[in-house]
């Protein structure tokens, strides 16, 4: 029931890590 919502916000939370250091990484490249 409620099992499902923490590993989805948990993968959210992932993916915009990954984001923010593809973000960080395209600024240093500049």
């Amino acid at each position: 029931r409620l099992q499902t919502t923490p590993s989805c916000h948990l993968l959210g939370l992932g993916f915009a890590m990954m984001i923010n250091m593809i973000s960080l990484k395209q600024a240093e490249w500049r």
